[in-house]
């Protein structure tokens, strides 16, 4: 068991490492002419990731909870970097960057973490999660004279932060809970409330969509706006 469970989470992170890369083209397709413009990556850690994205360009800040990881952006890519405190609104100026880069995060901005993980009240859980949610969007279309927000899609067949089937999306939030302990637990804290193709237009009303799509289905939706 342990055994299939280990190819099964290493295919997978294989499978998102290309996706990833992908999802990079098509934002260098979108954004093309970046050198003179100001980027932030919201929840971007240790920036490895925008790194891949956006290689040696040095007008980038990231902005993550951890100081760990910030520091480590700093050193290794030269990334301005600012601490998010949890509050609900970001700490920059209106307009304060070209683009707003924002890559599976939204999905797990649902309110404060101890909280959340642990909450089994399915309505409550959602409505915390949706009113979290909308405020970080409008925060982002606030901050950026344009952005870029990715998050999975919710009836994608395999969900991706738990390798669970999406069906699990269905149950009740303790149900769900008791499922995501099944799973190898560095992919399992469940904060994440997944969005479907109403919500992210809802969120985002000035944003124009792709949608990404693996074996013929809808995988994730990326809300896009030029500036």
């Amino acid at each position: 068991m342990w055994r299939k469970r280990e190819c099964t989470t290493l295919y997978w992170s294989s499978y998102s490492q290309k996706s990833r890369a992908k999802r990079a083209k098509i934002f260098n397709a979108l954004f093309p002419d970046l050198a003179n413009e100001t980027v932030i990556d919201l929840g971007g850690g240790k920036g490895e990731h925008i790194a891949k994205v956006l290689p040696g360009y040095q007008n980038i800040t990231i902005a993550d909870f951890n100081e760990m990881h910030l520091a480590m952006a700093r050193e290794n890519f030269g990334y301005k970097t600012m601490r998010l405190d949890g509050s609900q609104d970001l700490p920059f100026g209106d307009k304060a960057f070209d683009v707003v880069y924002c890559n599976s995060v939204i999905e797990h901005v649902t309110g404060p973490k101890d909280e959340m993980v642990e909450m089994t009240d399915t309505k409550r859980f959602a409505d915390i999660s949706k009113a979290h949610q909308k405020k970080f969007a409008s925060e982002i279309r606030r901050i950026g004279k344009g952005y870029f927000v990715q998050t999975p899609y919710k009836w994608f067949p395999v969900e991706s932060h738990t390798i669970t089937p999406s069906l699990v999306q269905l149950l009740p939030r303790k149900a769900q809970l008791q499922c995501y302990k099944m799973v190898p637990k560095k992919r399992t804290t469940p904060d994440f409330y997944l969005l479907t193709k109403k919500d992210m237009r809802e969120l985002f009303p000035d944003a124009d969509f792709v949608y990404e799509k693996s074996f013929g289905m809808l995988k994730s939706i990326i809300a896009v706006k030029r500036p």
